[in-house]
């Protein structure tokens, strides 16, 4: 869910995943994998979106229903889910 809650909101917001990747210091392929769900960001990544997109961390993360333990505060490159 925050995959597609992300790739919403950055549309909504009219940017491309290169624009958000520059606004938050990371690559376009990142946000791709970070929309697909292949990688989760940690929560200070999180964070760093929201600010961003001018939206709350909570609202990126609704109707999420994996465990909040997928994500950590600040995890070493990639997160992976659950590991």
């Amino acid at each position: 869910m925050f995959g597609s809650n992300l790739r919403r909101i950055r549309k909504q917001k009219m940017l491309s995943q290169a624009d958000l990747a520059e606004k938050i210091g990371k690559t376009q392929q990142t946000v791709s994998w970070y929309e697909s769900g292949r990688v989760y960001p940690s929560l200070k990544v999180i964070e760093n979106i929201a600010r961003a997109l001018d939206v709350s961390a909570a609202q990126l993360i609704e109707g999420n229903n994996m465990d909040i333990n997928g994500f950590r505060y600040d995890c070493a490159y990639p997160c992976t889910p659950g590991k």
